[in-house]
């Protein structure tokens, strides 16, 4: 799958991890949203994750055929063996997950990648040789991270935007109301974990969000 920039605008984050570690209702929560009109799903199943490797690839590989049924691209978070392992489009890399052997085999296998950058020494001092978009942030205060990086804000994150000439995607701490500050800013990209997998209704969340977006 090639990148377009349009997967960017609805990228859901998330794992069994965030969803009380319940497999069938991640699974049942992830399809309302590909059915509602996320535009890319990033899988990452870390931070206290229960599950074995095998168990990942399990259930990569039912993630990947919910992805395919809505044609909607699949990345992995820091694991491009698990990326291969279940046919995903992509890879996510953090900062210190990154490295050059990584990145080879993901671009050997023809894999989207997405990078993440905190401020503007971290996107001074990476290579983006080969990365087809940044994921920036954490714009707000996150708690789906057990040692968040300190927040950027909107001026941090149109600082990156200002130096560089990548799609970027923010990240951390969004929900309906930062996404209208956002939105309402010029940033078009917006990435969450628990708007959707903490929602009740994730038809009318995704209804909102697109009329806040105006899409």
């Amino acid at each position: 799958m090639q990148f377009k920039e349009d997967f960017l605008r609805y990228y859901l984050i998330g794992g069994t991890q965030n969803i009380n570690f319940n497999e069938q209702n991640f699974l049942t929560k992830l399809e309302l949203a590909l059915k509602n009109g996320i535009t890319a799903f990033q899988f990452r199943e870390k931070e206290d994750s229960q599950l074995s490797y095998q168990q990942k690839v399990e259930l990569g590989l039912k993630i990947k055929n919910l992805t395919n049924e809505y044609n909607v691209p699949l990345f992995v978070d820091d694991d491009v063996d698990l990326a291969i392992n279940i046919n995903a489009d992509g890879v996510h890399f953090g900062q210190s997950d990154d490295s050059l052997s990584k990145r080879n085999l993901a671009h050997k296998h023809q894999l989207m990648i997405g990078l993440s950058i905190n401020n503007l020494d971290e996107l001074a001092n990476s290579d983006l040789t080969g990365i087809d978009y940044l994921g920036c942030g954490p714009i707000y205060n996150t708690q789906s991270k057990k040692d968040p990086k300190k927040s950027i804000g909107i001026n941090g994150l149109n600082e990156i935007i200002d130096n560089t000439n990548l799609p970027i995607v923010s990240i951390g701490g969004i929900n309906l109301d930062s996404i209208s500050d956002l939105h309402q800013a010029g940033i078009n990209n917006y990435s969450f974990i628990s708007l959707i997998f903490s929602s009740s209704n994730i038809q009318q969340t995704m209804e909102n969000l697109r009329r806040i977006t105006n899409a």
